[in-house]
């Protein structure tokens, strides 16, 4: 029976696999947090543009019926919550510039990154590509996700005034 190689992945590790298999765990990591740091501010935002419209039959105070709304509201995707937070802060170009950046970075490390990478990784030079690659989406997604924990925390600074402008080049 022929081998068909293009169904099964190397299952043997060695020192160079398990360097760039970690950086990408790592990483992954890291794309996780932004996108739930994402999701929980889009859902906040989300809750309080929804509250304005409930009806009667609806309760904010009761609990599954908030379950229920933030259900619905965090299974957006990342694109979504993203939209949501700039249209909700009217938050200005560059900012939505560095938050489009971090998601693209994100979706390229969850979606494409790894494609074909098995077979590049046993050389020093394609590693030092890929890890070069590598640094550069994660940078992205921690800028982007430096960001979302910095509105996040002036949204929830008082909960009864709409979020304050933040010039994002003033916070660095």
């Amino acid at each position: 029976m022929p081998s068909h190689d293009f169904f099964s992945l190397p299952t043997e590790r060695t020192e160079y696999s398990d360097r760039i298999y970690s950086a990408i765990g790592r990483a992954l990591t890291f794309a996780i947090q932004f996108e739930g740091n994402c999701r929980a501010l889009a859902v906040l935002f989300g809750i309080r543009r929804e509250a304005s419209r409930l009806t009667p039959e609806f309760s904010l105070s009761n609990p599954e019926d908030l379950a229920a709304l933030a259900n619905k509201l965090s299974e957006r995707q990342l694109f979504h919550h993203i939209d949501a937070i700039c249209r909700g802060l009217r938050l200005a170009e560059e900012g939505q510039t560095i938050l489009r950046k971090g998601r693209e970075g994100r979706n390229a490390l969850a979606h494409d990154f790894t494609f074909g990478i098995e077979r590049q990784i046993e050389t020093e030079e394609a590693q030092a590509n890929i890890l070069q690659d590598l640094s550069a989406c994660v940078k992205d997604i921690a800028l982007a996700d430096l960001v979302i924990c910095l509105l996040s925390l002036a949204a929830t600074q008082n909960t009864h005034d709409a979020c304050p402008y933040i010039s994002l080049s003033s916070l660095f």
